[in-house]
C-alpha cells in the first residue's frame, strides 16, 4: 500500500481525535466556529464531489450512475432517521441516556462508506479531516451524557474514529468491494452530496454570519481547487 494513502486513511482519524480533544475541554462551545468548521467542511466535500467525483463517475459511461446517487441521497436520509442529525452538526440531548446504539451504528456506516473512495481520491481524506472534527465532538458529547461506563465509551468512539479508515482499507484489499467500485462510488456521491448542501443551506443566524460563512465557503472551494 502507497504511503501516500496510509496517510489519506490516518488523517481522518486524526481529525476525529481532535474533535474528542475540544469536547473534553469545552474549547468550541461557541456556537459560530461549530457552525464554520461544519460550513467549511460542507462546501470542499462538496467541491471535491463536483469537481472530481462526479466527473469521474459519469466518465465510466454507467448509465445507472444517476440511479446510485439517487441511492445514496435516500441512505443517507434514513441514516439521519437514527442519526438525528449529527452528521451535520446537529445534537439533541441534554440528560442521562442509554447508549445510543441507533445512533452509533447509524454515524459508523455513514463514516465507513465514506472511506471507500479515499483509494482513487485521497485527498478527499482533508475534507473528511475537517467534517469528522464536530461529529467526534458530538458523539463523545452524547455518550458522556450516556449511562455507559467509561471503557465502552472509549471503545465506542474508538470504534466510529476507525470506520472511515477500515472503508478505505476494504475498498483496497478485497476484491469482491472493489467489483462494486462504481455503484459504491454512486453511493457516496449521493451521501456526501446530501451532507454538504444540506450542512450549507440550512438555517442561518443573520447577515453577520452569512458573510463569514460565505468567506469559508470560498475558502474551502478554493482549497478544493488547489489540491
Amino acid at each position: 500500500m502507497p504511503i501516500e494513502l496510509i496517510l489519506m486513511l490516518i488523517i481522518p482519524f486524526l481529525g476525529g481525535l481532535i474533535g474528542v480533544g475540544l469536547a473534553t475541554k469545552q474549547a468550541i462551545a461557541n456556537k459560530i466556529s461549530h457552525d464554520l468548521i461544519l460550513v467549511f467542511s460542507g462546501a470542499f466535500l462538496l467541491s471535491i464531489v463536483v469537481l472530481e467525483l462526479l466527473p469521474a463517475l459519469y466518465a465510466k459511461g454507467v448509465d445507472s450512475a444517476g440511479y446510485w446517487i439517487l441511492g445514496g441521497i435516500f441512505l443517507q436520509s434514513f441514516l439521519e432517521y437514527f442519526s438525528r442529525g449529527a452528521e451535520h452538526g446537529h445534537i439533541h440531548s441534554d440528560k442521562k441516556n442509554n447508549f445510543p446504539l441507533l445512533l452509533w451504528l447509524s454515524l459508523c456506516i455513514h463514516a465507513f462508506i465514506e472511506g471507500f473512495p479515499l483509494v482513487d481520491f485521497p485527498h478527499l481524506a482533508y475534507g473528511m479531516f475537517v467534517h469528522k472534527i464536530p461529529i467526534a465532538f458530538i458523539l463523545f458529547s452524547l455518550l458522556q451524557n450516556s449511562t455507559i461506563s467509561s471503557a465502552s465509551r472509549g471503545l465506542s468512539l474508538l470504534a466510529f474514529l476507525s470506520m472511515t479508515s477500515l472503508g478505505g482499507l476494504s475498498m483496497w484489499y478485497f476484491d469482491m468491494i472493489q467489483s462494486y467500485s462504481t455503484p459504491l462510488l454512486g453511493i457516496v456521491v449521493g451521501v456526501i452530496l446530501h451532507i454538504a448542501t444540506t450542512i450549507i443551506f440550512e438555517s442561518n443566524e443573520g447577515h453577520r454570519f452569512n458573510r463569514v460563512k460565505l468567506v469559508c465557503i470560498l475558502a474551502a472551494v478554493g482549497l478544493a481547487v488547489i489540491l
